[in-house]
């Protein structure tokens, strides 16, 4: 009966292999944090929809035919700030053996106090006070860093910290404000002081454009086509009065449409003083307000790439680039209740900033001690079973600080970017690219799918390795033998590019991840470093029996190399280290045997499951790795 469990084996293999070795770069639940951007004869706006595995980011690319093959739409999602706005407080859990010190806290490079530190012997909870950030852009942080002040000279510590969380500590109210009702000949309205409409055709063309206030209380915007062709009018909602233009603080701008013309694009622009604007576009007939009233709903963090604690002005704009209205041919649009709306926010938890939860490399925390300072990183126990934390030990000699810190990069050296992707419409090109910038430097790398987009109208996978990115452009513009830190990824960005006589084109990304480079290894390589590994018996029962209570791994080393030996169990989690090479353990070239007893790191016998082994080795010319499972069953 106990071989019995074996059998689950190679329906679970795939899914363990994937919570282990990926990390999810965006699941694309929702469009926050992406931006569309064009050139100017093109358009581009972004939706959720229904993607591969539950929602996708879907790209709509709008080109005018007349434009030439150097004309393009993106969307993008900067990796350098987190947003810390949107709570008051930050919590995380620690843990501290050794001499009396003081922590404190890093944003910015603005620091304050947090907890005076002495030998504990079980987790506390620590609380950094944002408010006290005084001229701080919290919406916008860059690094933060936990600093160990307040010792002498020979004081040494251990810190462990884990699971920093940002929350909310008071409920902030609903709030619905109306930029117009347009239910009378009034421009002034209840959120930002006086409105100014203004409607403009391009100068160099004949084109018939009109607003007026209907005594139906509600906003017609009339357009005629004349002879001269315009692929866009705009109408212009001037915001005036600075007082009111903060939109920062809301969630949604809401508005009623409707149109007497199907499948017309209409594009909805935010604009601030700064002359900065986000495009959001519809249609007619896809957002059903075409011969009827449609609410249309768009997120202001679609607009987050415009300064939006003051924003001038509201645009609507025609887009007649598939040439839908004939010479003559009149078009128009009613308009209603412009409304910004701000959703009741509870106290408590906003989201995780990091779990702290690493193990080897994953860990985006890197260490500095001042002068002669010593530090070490590692990965620590969590503050419940199986999980981890940071681990930070440190020794004073003539420096007055030690400090671990992070950045809120993508880190793609340790991994191939993978998505699926799937398109529709005109045969143009995909281009991935990715951008490392700094206050000095900016380098762009990229990856082009020549043809791709409308050839692919079933879901695919793309995946980039490091070999595989070239070099696009770089500012400075004389930068010699340009290369890209791919441990410091500030952006990255899906271009789609014109081919000749092509218009409109649509795909949708969904499942974006980073793939451990091991499984790469471990595929592609058939001169491997790690020889001759075996396991003596894949399942196995440590009751204290004297029978079949340990396994022997065997394996033999190629050249010189460090390696590593972690078990999983089915969720993914870490339960023993049995080494690792963070703490520098070599072995020489030739043959070993290792013998674990189906024990966690806390020294407690496993429950019966199934459990997965990841070996691993790296030398100064090559890295290997095998994974296999075992059971227990007592």
């Amino acid at each position: 009966m106990k071989r019995l469990i074996l059998i689950a084996v190679i329906f679970i293999f795939a899914h363990i292999s994937v919570v282990i070795g990926d990390i999810v770069v965006d699941e694309f639940n929702s469009t926050e944090g992406w931006y569309p951007v064009a050139s100017s004869n093109a358009s581009a706006s972004l939706k959720s929809t229904s993607g591969y595995s539950g929602n996708g980011l879907k790209i709509v690319a709008s080109f005018n035919k007349s434009s030439d093959e150097s004309d393009w739409c993106a969307f993008y999602k900067q990796f350098k700030y987190m947003d810390l706005s949107q709570g008051d407080r930050l919590r995380f859990y620690y843990k501290y053996t050794g001499s009396a010190a003081s922590l404190y806290f890093n944003i910015n490079g603005v620091e304050k106090f947090i907890v005076n530190l002495s030998t504990m012997y079980s987790f506390d909870t620590g609380i950094v006070n944002l408010d006290s950030f005084e001229g701080v852009d919290l919406s916008k942080v860059e690094k933060i860093k936990f600093v160990v002040k307040d010792a002498a000279a020979g004081d040494k510590g251990t810190l462990l910290l884990t699971k920093l969380e940002l929350f909310r500590s008071s409920d902030i109210p609903e709030s619905l404000v109306t930029l117009d009702d347009f239910s009378d000949n009034d421009d002034s309205n209840t959120l930002l002081g006086s409105v100014q409409l203004f409607y403009k055709a391009p100068a160099s063309c004949d084109h018939n454009v009109v607003a007026t206030n209907s005594s139906l209380d509600y906003m017609t915007l009339h357009y005629t086509k004349g002879s001269t062709a315009a692929d866009t009018v705009k109408w212009i909602m001037k915001i005036s009065g600075s007082q009111y233009t903060n939109l920062s603080d809301y969630d949604y701008v809401k508005f009623k449409i409707k149109a007497n013309k199907s499948n017309v694009n209409i594009g909805i622009v935010l604009q601030d003083t700064g002359y900065n604007g986000v495009l959001y576009k519809v249609n007619s007939t896809e957002d059903n307000f075409y011969n009827q009233w449609q609410e249309i709903i768009i997120p202001i963090e679609y607009f987050k790439n415009i300064n939006l604690k003051s924003v001038g002005e509201f645009q609507f704009a025609f887009y007649d680039d598939s040439n839908i209205l004939t010479n003559s041919e009149s078009f128009y649009i009613n308009i209603d209740d412009i409304k910004f709306y701000r959703s009741f926010k509870s106290a408590g938890l906003v989201k995780t900033v990091d779990s702290m939860d690493y193990y080897n490399s994953k860990s985006p925390w890197v260490k500095y001690g001042d002068l002669d300072n010593s530090v070490a990183i590692s990965s620590g126990d969590g503050i419940a079973e199986y999980t981890r934390s940071v681990k930070f030990d440190f020794t004073f000699n003539s420096g007055s600080f030690v400090l671990i810190e992070r950045q809120f990069f993508l880190n793609m050296a340790k991994g191939f970017l993978e998505f699926k992707i799937k398109t529709s419409g005109d045969n143009n090109n995909l281009k991935v690219q990715i951008a490392s910038e700094d206050d000095n430097n900016k380098v762009v790398f990229y990856r082009t799918f020549y043809r791709l987009i409308g050839n692919t109208s079933d879901w695919i996978t793309l995946k980039l390795k490091p070999e595989d990115w070239r070099f696009c452009y770089s500012v400075p513009d004389n930068m010699s033998n340009p290369s890209i830190d791919l441990k410091k990824i500030t952006q990255l960005e899906f271009v789609i590019t014109k081919n000749e006589d092509c218009v409109n084109s649509e795909c949708i990304i969904d499942d974006l991840k980073l793939v451990d480079e091991d499984e790469y290894y471990f595929i592609h390589h058939s001169n491997r470093l790690i020889e001759n590994f075996s396991v003596d018996d894949m399942q196995f029962s440590p009751d204290g029996d004297g029978d079949n209570d340990t396994i022997v791994f065997t394996f033999g080393l190629k050249e010189r190399a460090k390696v590593d030996l972690f078990i999983f169990n089915i969720k993914g989690e870490l339960v023993r280290t049995i080494f690792s090479y963070n703490y520098g353990k070599y072995y020489d070239a030739g043959q070993y045997s290792i013998v674990w007893d189906g024990k966690d790191d806390n020294g407690k016998i496993l429950n019966n499951g199934i459990y997965l082994f990841k070996f691993k080795a790296e030398s100064t010319t090559s890295k290997d790795s095998v994974k296999k499972i075992v059971a227990i069953k007592r």
